[in-house]
């Protein structure tokens, strides 16, 4: 057999016209062979040894060395050699056995946490390593009377009893002598304080809460929006390793936006003891592949067991790809079945996202816990037919700005929004053999949430998406500087930004070079939070802006798209409340308003002949005996 060699790196192996795999992925993907680094990205890295220690050789996207090296004991070099290490931002991980598992931990043979004497990361040698030990004492058990010491507890222990984020309820269940078992469903970070401190105090306090009780079995991921997730690596990070228990197509969203969360968890602390204060991250990068490795992926519509009290099943809320409602059915000591139906975030019939399964109404529960960040009926959007005019209202907007030869951004959640508004332009323009616009999609965690979706979709959809993304007037914008000469580049353009609110990213560089320029156009598709700078972009009486501590005159115009949001409404949620046989139903993830549409939602279920008593979990109301 002849011996095939790479025409580029003269690599042995299997080629593809002439070329090995990885210069024939770069001549697929870029048109042009980029190196000839014979390397691959599953070659096992260089090591160099000395006396007492070794040094890994680490590698960038394009296989050249980094500056940064692993160190190790001399006597761990046969351990770890045959292995591929790479750098991520803040450690190094490799992938064994399908899980990433942290050079740390790999060495020290732990799923435990592991912290550094000298900080550094990267120095892996044993006497710079130890376990972090867990000295926090746990909860055993509620003080609880009589009537209510063999009942399941339904507690709301983040923040969703008095805000629209922060979502986690701890479900405990009796086992006998005064014990319980938990489940916790999400672990969200609150989101929208008016300050960076306040919202680490905020989101500290959710996680002193939920990590002091013990006993708990499983962790429930409904969605992937980070004020429903965001707080899951602390988990590890207090010694909690459980099942995360979620669907296929949450386990693939939910990395990038852990590993972005995590970024920006040190970048928070990091400004914040600029100023004097004394904190540490709640978790950090190499959290989140722990986090990741207690992952079990669960189809939907299927009961699941998870031992001899607990079932449970998932069920298609509607919202982004991916989210699920979910039911416990939970035995008590006396052989009953409560039925716990919780139905996290839901999505509206009259703003069906692409790819997103259709909501599935669950008929029956011995409670049912509701979102209701939609309880104002003035707010939003009341049929299918409002969101349709306002979808042709954009794109005249947008053809109507650009004829004044305007530059346009376009705010977006990078996960979700962002793709829904790539479909959105690319049907809108695709056709007009006019239109040779460039559109720049800029944001790290939206392409990797891209990447994502092309990894859940399957056949037509996936074939379509990717029809999507390759069309050819967007322009990925995939590290900093270019998103710098991006924004500083004032030729008519649509610039579509991650960071719906404005608060922090590369949006803000657009942000800073928009503002003041009556040429440009800003345009918000999303809520935006009391004190964010997207909220103060959409105040009329507003007419100055602070960026990053200086202030901008607000000269652009800006517009405001009210029919966004993947949200189901304030009518639609009474109507499916009316379609629950329950003796009770709890509101939470709401505001203020809350109150009333219980009112509401009661009086509107009367006139259907169900009679289930609805409560607004708050202060006073944060556990549940059922």
């Amino acid at each position: 057999m002849n011996k095939r060699y790479c025409e580029v790196c003269g690599r042995e192996g299997k080629t593809y016209k002439g070329l090995c795999e990885k210069h024939s992925e770069q001549k697929k993907l870029y048109g042009v062979v980029l190196d000839d680094n014979s390397r691959c990205k599953t070659d096992p890295n260089e090591i160099i040894k000395y006396d007492k220690h070794a040094e890994i050789i680490l590698y960038d996207d394009m296989q050249e060395e980094v500056k940064e090296k692993a160190i190790i004991d001399i006597e761990d070099v046969d351990l770890v050699k045959d292995i591929r290490w790479d750098k991520k931002t803040k450690c190094i991980v490799a992938k064994i056995l399908n899980k990433e598992i942290p050079l740390q931990n790999y060495i020290l043979n732990t799923d435990e946490k592991v912290s550094f004497v000298s900080k550094d990361a990267f120095d892996c040698r044993k006497n710079n390593m130890y376990l972090v030990k867990n000295a926090k004492k746990r909860k055993s058990n509620y003080i609880i009377s009589k009537k209510n010491k063999n009942k399941v507890a339904v507690e709301f222990v983040g923040k969703s009893n008095k805000q629209v984020t922060a979502s986690s309820i701890m479900v405990s269940y009796p086992i006998g002598n005064d014990k319980y078992e938990r489940l916790l469903v999400e672990f969200g970070q609150s989101q929208g304080g008016k300050n960076l401190y306040e919202e680490y105090v905020d989101n500290k306090e959710i996680v002193q809460n939920v990590t002091s009780y013990d006993n708990i079995k499983a962790t429930f991921v409904l969605h992937t929006h980070i004020d429903h997730v965001g707080l899951l690596p602390s988990l590890v990070s207090n010694h909690i390793n459980i099942p995360i228990i979620t669907t296929h197509d949450n386990r693939e969203l939910l990395e990038p936006l852990l590993l972005d969360g995590s970024y920006i968890m040190d970048r928070n602390v990091k400004a914040l003891n600029k100023k004097k204060y004394k904190i540490e991250p709640l978790y950090t990068e190499s959290d989140v592949y722990l986090t990741m490795n207690n992952i079990v992926e669960k189809a939907t519509n299927e009961v699941h067991v998870l031992n001899d009290r607990v079932s449970y099943k998932f069920i298609n809320s509607g919202h982004i790809l991916g989210s699920c409602q979910l039911v416990l059915y939970i035995k008590t000591l006396s052989g009953n079945i409560k039925k716990i139906h919780i139905t996290s975030d839901l999505g509206s019939d009259y703003n069906k996202a692409p790819f997103v399964q259709d909501k599935e109404i669950v008929t029956s529960s011995t409670v049912s816990i509701f979102e209701a960040t939609y309880n104002n009926f003035d707010r939003g959007f009341k049929s299918k037919k409002e969101v349709e005019k306002e979808r042709i209202k954009l794109i005249n907007l947008i053809k109507e700005e650009l004829n004044k030869n305007k530059r346009i951004l376009i705010g977006c959640f990078a996960q979700g929004r962002s793709q829904n508004m790539q479909i959105f332009l690319y049907e809108a323009f695709k056709d007009d053999p006019t239109f040779d616009i460039p559109i720049y999609v800029d944001g790290k965690l939206c392409l990797q949430i891209n990447n994502a979706y092309q990894s859940i979709l399957k056949d037509e959809e996936k074939d379509y998406f990717r029809e999507v993304l390759s069309w050819k007037n967007f322009i990925y914008i995939n590290d900093y500087e270019k998103s710098l000469n991006t924004a500083l580049n004032r030729d008519k353009k649509i610039i579509l930004s991650g960071g719906g609110m404005f608060t922090q990213g590369r949006i803000l560089n657009h942000l800073k070079t928009m503002v003041e320029d009556r040429d440009s156009t800003i345009i918000t598709v999303g809520y935006c939070g009391e004190g964010t700078i997207g909220r103060e972009i959409q105040r009329d009486d507003n007419k100055t802006i602070k960026i990053e501590g200086l202030e901008y005159k607000k000269k652009c115009k800006v517009y405001q798209m009210r029919t966004w949001s993947s949200h189901i409404m304030a009518e639609e949620n009474i109507k499916y409340m009316s379609q629950v046989r329950t003796p009770l139903i709890i509101i939470h993830h709401s505001d203020d308003g809350k109150y009333e549409f219980r009112n509401k939602a009661e009086e509107e279920l009367r006139k259907k002949n169900n009679s289930a008593k609805v409560v607004c979990a708050d202060d006073d109301n944060s556990i549940f005996y059922i």
